[in-house]
């Protein structure tokens, strides 16, 4: 369509074909002004994030890449998982780990992608056997008598509970 140096700077690429914009804009123009062409077309350009962040096998880079993909902001993520936003830009900056299996399910969910994320072996077994069921457990049963039940040492149980210990 034009030569190479103009078409690196306005040329944008959808993975396999790359398109010189200001030639295209020309092309509309043309058809616009003979009168087939009656409402603008508007086009949405998303860059391809990079697929680094897939392949590093972490959630929230795996998070992170979707969400790009999907060309939503950090904002209109936390919101539509109804995450707190500084905690999200948090997690994604990792500056801190998502502890709670509940937020990360969050957001797989609001990014709809579900069957494309591994959620980790300990986010899994949380959601699967919460520690809040388990807590009512000791509770009924008593720490000694659950750790006897169980196989489980009760110190570990200990160290499971060390801010609100049973009883």
């Amino acid at each position: 369509m034009t030569d190479k140096r103009k078409a690196s700077k306005t040329a944008a690429s959808d993975g396999l074909v790359k398109l010189d914009l200001k030639e295209v804009e020309k092309i509309f123009k043309r058809i616009k002004a003979k009168g087939i062409l009656v409402q603008p077309i508007c086009i949405r350009l998303t860059r391809q994030p990079p697929k680094e962040l897939l392949e590093s096998g972490e959630l929230m880079d795996t998070i992170k890449y979707y969400r790009l993909l999907k060309g939503l902001s950090r904002l209109e993520l936390s919101k539509k998982a109804q995450v707190n936003d500084k905690s999200y830009r948090d997690y994604e900056g990792k500056k801190y780990e998502i502890q709670d299996y509940r937020v990360a399910f969050r957001l797989v969910e609001a990014l709809e992608i579900t069957d494309k994320v591994k959620m980790p072996d300990e986010f899994l077994i949380k959601k699967n056997y919460p520690m809040d069921k388990i807590l009512k457990l000791i509770k009924k049963y008593g720490k000694k008598t659950f750790a006897k039940r169980t196989g489980i040492c009760e110190k570990t149980i200990n160290t499971w509970f060390c801010k609100r210990s049973a009883k």
